[in-house]
């Protein structure tokens, strides 16, 4: 009996499973609510230098922003929540036109930011500092520090210098000690005028004056030779500076006001606005500006060269 084997060859289209890279990471991560979205995209960035953060622009000053909260304005690209500076301050109406709702913030401790405002407004009575003064104020960092040139700031405000160092001087003499101040070492000179006088202070002062990169550098025994003392008092008064200063006035305050404890606004945050229109929905992801990632320049320069 005769068997008649053929071998043929041909192409049949076959649909077959396969677990790929890219859907593997895409399933991890869609289902991430927003602050895991975020923290995953922080620990992303700290692990490869070839990322950078999208820059986008801010929808309350039209700054840079690059990340969640706006460096200018303190304007958090996420909504629902009340962050460290411009989010949940006390205005008559919101930028989408609805009403503000006073009870909905009732639990939320004050701003540093409204805490400012008000002291200030206590201390100065001329409408033109006050002016200068909130413009200041909405110029200072997440550190509580004044990020910004007191020049431009001038011209901008079409004030003289002088006037503006001046209300500047009013705000630095505000609660958080140091707040308002230009640099570190501003900073913590301010917080040890506001102490009781004593020899352990005179020599901080004098250190931080005169030594500070010497003590970031742990040259003990170089600021002591300066200063004519013992390495031991060096020591002393940098634990003394340990103490009672602090080189972010912003976080101290959040410390002392709640900043650190969740509040009932803060419990969960949505992933997507709905928002009805007069045409139908709007639908919004929230934070979708702080999810933007892009390849570092000089690692896109570098793959370029080698293509």
């Amino acid at each position: 009996m005769a068997v008649d084997v053929r071998i043929q060859h041909g192409l049949q289209p076959v649909t077959q499973a396969r677990a790929l890279q890219t859907l593997l990471a895409v399933n991890a991560i869609l289902p991430l609510p927003i602050e895991s979205m975020l923290a995953r995209i922080d620990e992303e960035l700290q692990a490869n230098p070839a990322l950078d953060r999208e820059t986008y622009p801010c929808a309350q000053c039209g700054h840079p922003v690059e990340g969640v909260v706006c460096g200018r304005c303190g304007h958090s690209v996420l909504s629902g929540t009340a962050r460290f500076r411009g989010e949940g301050r006390a205005t008559a109406s919101r930028a989408d036109g609805e009403e503000f709702d006073p009870l909905s913030q009732a639990t939320r401790p004050p701003s540093l930011i409204e805490h400012l405002e008000h002291a200030l407004a206590a201390h100065l009575k001329n409408p033109e500092d006050l002016r200068i003064g909130e413009y200041l104020i909405g110029c200072l960092d997440s550190r509580g520090y004044f990020d910004g040139d007191v020049n431009y700031a001038a011209a901008d405000l079409d004030v003289p210098v002088a006037a503006l160092e001046r209300v500047l001087k009013q705000i630095q003499s505000l609660d958080p000690p140091g707040v308002g101040a230009r640099s570190l070492q501003e900073c913590l000179l301010i917080q040890l005028q506001g102490l009781a006088p004593s020899p352990i202070r005179t020599v901080a002062t004098r250190i931080i004056a005169d030594h500070l990169a010497e003590v970031a550098r742990e040259r003990h025994a170089v600021v002591a030779e300066a200063l004519g003392i013992a390495v031991a008092e060096v020591r002393e008064a940098l634990a003394f500076m340990r103490r009672n200063l602090s080189p972010s006035p912003a976080e101290q305050f959040a410390a002392e006001h709640g900043g650190n404890t969740l509040r009932p606004e803060e419990v969960a945050l949505p992933d997507v606005i709905l928002t009805r229109t007069e045409t139908g929905y709007k639908i919004e992801i929230n934070g979708a500006g702080a999810l933007t990632l892009r390849l570092n320049p000089f690692y896109r320069q570098a793959l370029a060269r080698t293509d």
